[in-house]
């Protein structure tokens, strides 16, 4: 789906910059999920000696947990498990998205004149100085990006842009989430 954003931007951060912490793939560190259990050590094993016997035509008996897990744990879980501080098998959970995402893709401006900012005449563009703009309270916009919240306004932002000085940027972004 796509939708209009009206990024407000008031000194020198850029466009991307305001942007990244609202997309889907900012990398997020991982952290400890919950012990690895007997039950799942036993399956590792297990699998460990199918695939020696099945792939590399090896009978393996009896190796330990630790053994296999450190020449089978890539193919078998992306080496998901590893060792707290503590000495402790648990599962490590590597974030690929964003909890807090919204878009995967934005552009500048996108074609819809509600979005546009009427700067004289018969001038519609996509990016302008709040001082400039002649259609302040006309403005249309799913959400808006201020001071680094995204917020859901869902039509006219003009309540929340009124107060700010002439010389902040109004930006309208374009983003298929």
């Amino acid at each position: 789906m796509r939708s209009y954003l009206l990024l407000v931007r008031k000194g020198d951060e850029t466009i991307e910059d305001l942007m990244k912490p609202w997309g889907k793939e900012v990398p997020i560190e991982g952290h400890w999920g919950d012990p690895v259990t007997e039950d799942e050590k036993q399956d590792l094993i297990q699998d460990y000696i199918r695939d020696m016997h099945d792939v590399f035509d090896e009978v393996v008996e009896n190796p330990s947990f630790e053994e296999a897990y450190e020449e089978h744990g890539e193919t078998y879980n992306e080496n998901g498990w590893r060792k707290d501080s503590e000495g402790v098998w648990r599962h490590w959970i590597e974030w690929q998205w964003n909890p807090d995402g919204i878009w995967d893709s934005f552009v500048i401006g996108g074609g819809f004149d509600g979005a546009k900012f009427h700067i004289g005449d018969d001038s519609f563009v996509e990016r302008a100085y709040k001082g400039d703009v002649r259609n302040l309270e006309a403005l249309d916009f799913g959400e808006l990006l201020l001071d680094g919240e995204w917020i859901e306004v869902s039509g006219k932002v003009y309540d929340y842009i009124k107060s700010l000085p002439n010389n902040a940027e109004l930006v309208c972004i374009y983003y298929h989430f």
